[in-house]
């Protein structure tokens, strides 16, 4: 048999080893016979022996004569490994009733104590990630004929979100907690995952009834066991999030369609600007002549102007201020040249670094004439 069977003097000194003790130990059954068992034993498992065999002793002389024992000890294996066994043992009685030695069968239990551990290891990080998850996660158990769900686990992320107690909903219906669960179309997906076992996601939708809302993700897939898990996002920021920037959009939309100025939205990472309409009604410019890079708008600055004002924008961006404003000759599609006021609002990450820079252009060159008329008109008049 694979369990070495054993068999030791009153004073647990080996009279007996069968040849298994080999395998588990690395000995042949003659090293062992007459040494002690506690020379075979770690440090704390020879302590425990000791110990175990004090009690038993005290229970003898009172009167309890069901001296069987199961217990497990560490032994050292031959190479210096530490080997865990389960030890099954009796008393060998005179027959005066004394205690004359002790038998019994020792079996290696290390690979299994080594799989309990990994296991319970393993399970111990679940538990951790399954609590620590931002994302909601609740186990269902599914009624029999699978006509409902019963709320088994869940993390606390679903507490947070669907601001409920775990305490008060384990053991309740899916449909008693969240009424709204048909509606939303994650019933079926329930029904299906359960029945199949291919998992499934659910696009995010506004889940909602009478206590709750807010915009759901859902992926369900089934366990080996049959539960079904339910793994969650809570979009609702999110989608409030892209609701408000696309009314900032359609804002912004109207205002650069409105407005007199030509929008600029300059991505200073990429090195991509974005013109509004007016490039084209003030300037001349149709859509698919526009490079949106910052060389095309520095070529069309009048040869005059262009090293002041690039040097100007540039020194603006690099010394961390945040507002630049220019007056330059920019030249329109015929060839002539507009004069312009041209300001923009630089942007800055958290670090302090530019990432954007929106602005407007100004046309001026009416103002600028009537104001060059007026003072030629002036001096004239003096003379």
């Amino acid at each position: 048999i694979l369990d070495s069977v054993w068999q030791t003097s009153p004073d647990l000194v080996f009279t007996y080893v069968s040849p298994a003790v080999t395998r588990q130990l690395g000995y042949s059954p003659e090293e062992v016979v007459g040494i002690p068992l506690t020379r075979l034993l770690t440090e704390p498992s020879a302590r425990y022996l000791q110990g175990r065999l004090l009690e038993r002793k005290e229970e003898f002389f009172q009167g309890n004569r069901d001296l069987s024992s199961l217990f497990e000890v560490e032994m050292v294996h031959r190479d210096g490994s530490i080997r865990s066994f389960e030890v099954s043992s009796t008393a060998v009685l005179g027959l005066d009733g004394s205690v004359e030695g002790f038998q019994g069968m020792t079996r290696d239990i290390t690979e299994r104590k080594r799989v309990k551990a990994a296991l319970a290891e393993s399970e111990e990080r679940f538990r951790d990630l399954f609590s620590n998850m931002a994302a909601g996660v609740v186990i269902y158990t599914p009624t029999e004929d699978y006509t409902d769900f019963i709320i088994h686990d869940l993390n606390h992320a679903v507490e947070t979100i669907e601001k409920v107690k775990k305490e008060e909903i384990v053991g309740r219906s899916v449909r008693d907690v969240f009424p709204g669960i048909v509606e939303f179309g994650l019933y079926d997906v329930f029904l299906r995952v359960a029945r199949t076992g291919i998992p499934e996601s659910l696009p995010v939708g506004m889940y909602k009834d009478n206590r709750i809302s807010g915009w759901r993700e859902n992926y369900v897939y089934r366990l080996a066991s049959g539960e079904v898990v339910a793994l969650y996002e809570d979009r609702t920021e999110q989608k409030q999030a892209e609701s408000a920037m696309e009314e900032s959009n359609e804002r912004f939309r109207i205002v650069a369609q409105t407005t007199n100025d030509t929008i600029w939205d300059w991505d200073l990472v990429r090195d991509r600007i974005w013109w509004s309409e007016g490039m084209k009604t003030v300037f001349g410019y149709p859509f698919e002549d526009i490079d949106c890079s910052i060389n095309w708008w520095e070529e069309r600055l009048h040869p005059d102007d262009r090293e002041r004002v690039v040097h100007g924008l540039n020194a603006t961006i690099r010394e961390g201020r945040d507002h630049w404003s220019e007056e330059y000759r920019f030249r329109r599609a015929d060839g002539s040249y507009a004069v312009v006021n041209d300001r923009g609002t630089i942007m800055h990450d958290a670090t302090g670094k530019p990432f954007r820079m929106v602005g407007a252009i100004l046309d001026i060159t009416e103002r600028k004439e009537a104001e060059e008329a007026l003072a030629l008109s002036r001096v004239q008049l003096s003379h």
